[in-house]
C-alpha cells in the first residue's frame, strides 16, 4: 500500500466519521453529547481536509464517495431507529471508531509511507482514541 491509498483511507474515514457525528446531532437531545458531535465533526473535517489536499498535490483524489455516504447514512439510520438515547448513539460511534483505529493501524503496518502520512494516520487514530474516551460518559 501507497501514501495515496493510505491517504484515501484517512480521507474516507475521516469523511464517513464526519458525516456520522454530523447525523447523530441531529438525533439526540442531549446537550453535552450533541455539543461533542459538533466538536469532532469538526475534528474529523479539518483531518479529513488536511489528507484531501496532499492527495490533491499529488494529483490523485478520493472517490466521490456516495456509497460511503450512503452507507454512513443506512448505518446511523438502522442504529438509531429503535432508539436515539445516548448510549445507543455513544455506542454506534464507539463501534465506528475501533473499525477506523484497526483499518488505518493496519494499512500504516503493511506499508512503506512517508513521514508525512505516517503522521496524518496517527492523528487520526489518536482522534479515534479520544473519541472512544470520552464516549465512555454515555456508554
Amino acid at each position: 500500500m501507497d501514501d495515496t491509498e493510505i491517504l484515501k483511507k484517512i480521507h474516507k474515514n475521516c469523511t464517513e466519521a464526519a458525516e456520522a457525528a454530523s447525523l447523530l446531532i441531529s438525533r439526540t437531545r442531549e446537550e453535552n453529547l450533541a455539543r461533542f458531535l459538533s466538536g469532532i465533526c469538526r475534528r474529523y473535517s479539518e483531518l479529513g481536509h488536511e489528507a484531501f489536499m496532499r492527495l490533491d498535490t499529488m494529483r490523485s483524489l478520493p472517490e466521490d464517495g456516495v456509497f460511503s455516504r450512503l452507507g454512513t447514512w443506512t448505518v446511523v439510520t438502522m442504529s438509531t431507529v429503535n432508539g436515539k438515547s445516548p448510549t445507543r448513539i455513544a455506542a454506534t460511534l464507539s463501534k465506528a471508531a475501533e473499525e477506523g483505529i484497526l483499518e488505518i493501524t493496519h494499512a500504516l503496518n503493511s506499508s512503506a509511507c512517508s513521514p508525512y502520512t505516517q503522521e496524518l494516520a496517527r492523528r487520526l487514530i489518536s482522534l479515534e482514541d479520544e473519541t472512544l474516551y470520552s464516549l465512555r460518559g454515555w456508554l
